[in-house]
């Protein structure tokens, strides 16, 4: 008796102790941690004709209103901030750490995510939380398939810190297009914390475009004669060609290549 007992005892310890379990973004983001990104999307204003593009493929947009002005959404730089976001689907919290780690974005507003590889079948998690006390909400789509799931939540303040929640969409094992699976702000606007893929094969993050062109440094060579576009990290157009790319007359720095047809983009440095 006294044994079972003490076995009570060590696993309701246990189970307490796990409720209480903090994890940081980056345990809970393996493809993109929105902090680990704050250099690239910073000060940017992503609207429907400037976008934010990662080093994986990942594409941030803005959207047009249907009065034709534009709505943007920007890294969310805050002075104070919770830390604690209560995630209830994983009965303990996603620790912030450090003020302003999250991605602010409008309804309208999409995530598109670059070229990956699972190795099982699994889930895409989106971990937000909604910037306000009415309802808030994400879609996350596969543009293959047309699958899509909603997942609305409020934001009602508890203990002075709004919920936070995960989006969940099951996939199955392989590998998906630059572009397939699409994240969307589809009510009011909420605070994007980062992505995570279940059984992800980081080494298989790749480009289409990547197998068609090269840069040595100075020029994009361009043997297939595809329509290329090339943007600076702010997402402004820089250049268009079906040929070869100077790149040498350019400021030293980032540059994001595009080809017409080829799904994902080529991060280049200069």
């Amino acid at each position: 008796m006294k044994k079972v007992l003490l076995s009570c005892v060590a696993l309701c310890a246990a189970m307490s102790m796990s409720a209480q379990i903090v994890k940081t973004v980056a345990e809970v983001c393996n493809y993109v941690d929105i902090e680990a990104e704050k250099a690239n999307l910073t000060s940017i204003e992503v609207t429907s004709t400037t976008f934010a593009t990662l080093e994986n493929g990942t594409i941030f947009k803005g959207f047009q209103k249907s009065d034709g002005t534009e709505t943007s959404i920007t890294w969310n730089e805050k002075e104070t901030y919770n830390t604690s976001i209560i995630m209830p689907e994983t009965a303990g919290t996603l620790d912030t750490l450090i003020v302003g780690t999250m991605f602010r974005a409008g309804s309208g507003a999409s995530i598109e995510l670059g070229n990956f590889t699972t190795t099982a079948d699994g889930n895409i998690q989106v971990y937000f939380q909604p910037n306000g006390d009415s309802d808030r909400g994400l879609s996350i789509k596969n543009t293959g398939t047309d699958e899509v799931i909603e997942v609305v939540k409020n934001g009602a303040k508890i203990d002075n810190i709004r919920p936070g929640y995960i989006a969940e969409f099951p996939i199955k094992a392989g590998t998906y297009s630059a572009g397939e699976i699409v994240i969307e702000v589809i009510k009011n606007t909420s605070n994007i914390f980062g992505i995570n893929i279940e059984n992800l094969q980081t080494s298989a993050i790749q480009n289409a475009i990547a197998e068609k062109i090269s840069f040595n440094g100075n020029v994009i060579s361009n043997v297939e004669g595809l329509n290329l576009s090339v943007y600076n990290v702010l997402g402004k157009l820089m250049v268009t060609s079906n040929g070869d790319i100077d790149m040498s007359a350019y400021q030293t720095g980032v540059y994001v290549v595009r080809a017409e047809g080829v799904k994902g983009a080529l991060k280049i440095r200069k």
